[in-house]
């Protein structure tokens, strides 16, 4: 039941354009909620890891709402950080079944998003625009869809690799059609870089091909966007946020920060595109020590597993890498997705109602149903 609560509490982010509004937020951390609850005592040092977060939402919340009054944006950190936290927990105390059918779910419900986005771009293209396509699929931004293909890539490649099943070699076609159709270039740079790392970590003219493709189609989108595009605003919004953090490095200005580039040239945007860089201007030093100091302690009381699972790992690190360098972080889909991968990297299997025996049927009925 706490598997089935955790996929809920993703696919409705993931329907609800990233699970964003306030009622979508609250559904989420209800579903979490719930599944925690039917964790109990499985979940590890829940109250240690509690308390630690605690001390940061309650900051988060007097330099946020407390500050400059309570709305949506100013809240939102607060409840994601708790979002984060559950779903850590939750994901945790998964059992080893209860884990390859969230994961089956996963891919399942991002080559749906990838199909969106696909269709999206050829719409797009149909049109004569001359601009290469950013379709945001159901999550209503191309680089956060972009970056949750990417690891969904990863986990189809991983299953891939042990088991060979054609169906997976379609899921990760259709998935890498749908990082181009996002037009993300962080998405791009970061699909690219992890399949030339794969290719590279063994030989094979499979791996070989497979990297080479990425690397030209990725280069391409790139390009075309640049020409089109230019560079974008970036370099000016990060030096107007690193001068704002200068301004007030120890407790920050609050949040929600007011636009960058209001005054102009460029367009105005609400977040500085570099989420440390964000951090330290909604919350000082005093929130980013906080951040480190809660992150450092989850991993060190989550962790139960001897040896960190590479491919979790690296799922996880691709959403993490990429939302650093924009606000998909702060998209519930992508914070709870990210969460649960990285759980899974360090925390053995809980124990659940399987056995040696039923864990490989099961794990075989969940993918052999699913992808042949």
């Amino acid at each position: 039941m706490s598997a089935l609560l955790l996929l809920a509490a993703f696919a409705w982010a993931v329907a609800t354009s990233g699970g964003t509004s306030a009622r979508d937020m609250a559904v989420t951390v209800v579903l979490l909620g719930l599944g925690m609850a039917t964790v109990g005592r499985r979940a590890p040092h829940p109250a240690l890891l509690g308390g630690a977060t605690a001390v940061l939402v309650a900051w988060l919340l007097v330099d946020g709402p407390m500050r400059l009054g309570w709305t949506l944006e100013s809240v939102r950190v607060p409840v994601l950080a708790v979002v984060v936290v559950l779903a850590t927990l939750v994901a945790a105390s998964l059992s080893r079944d209860e884990r390859e059918g969230w994961i089956v779910g996963l891919v399942v419900v991002a080559c749906l998003a990838a199909a969106v986005a696909i269709g999206q771009a050829v719409v797009h293209l149909a049109v004569g625009a001359d601009a290469a396509p950013r379709a945001g699929g159901l999550l209503g931004s191309p680089n956060a869809l972009g970056l949750l293909l990417v690891a969904a890539a990863v986990l189809v490649v991983r299953a891939w690799m042990d088991e060979g099943r054609a169906g997976w070699a379609a899921a990760l076609g259709l998935l890498c059609v749908g990082v181009i159709a996002t037009g993300s270039r962080t998405a791009l740079v970061v699909g690219a870089t992890v399949a030339v790392v794969w290719a590279l970590s063994s030989r094979g003219a499979h791996r070989a091909v497979i990297a080479a493709v990425a690397v030209v189609g990725a280069g391409g989108v790139i390009a075309w966007r640049t020409a089109a595009e230019g560079v974008g605003d970036r370099p000016l919004i990060w030096a107007e946020a690193w001068e704002r953090f200068a301004a007030s490095p120890i407790v920050g200005e609050g949040a929600p920060t007011a636009a960058y580039l209001a005054q102009g040239p460029g367009r105005p945007t609400a977040h500085a595109h570099l989420e440390p860089l964000q951090w330290g201007v909604e919350y000082g030093l005093v929130g980013l020590l906080l951040l480190t100091a809660v992150i450092s302690a989850g991993m060190i009381l989550v962790r139960t597993a001897d040896r960190v699972d590479p491919g979790y790992a690296l799922a996880s690190l691709v959403l993490v890498a990429g939302g650093m360098l924009d606000f998909s972080l702060r998209i519930t889909a992508i914070a709870v997705v990210a969460a649960v991968l990285g759980a899974f990297a360090l925390t053995e299997p809980g124990r659940g109602p399987d056995t040696a025996q039923s864990s490989v049927r099961s794990r075989t009925s969940w993918r052999v149903a699913t992808f042949g």
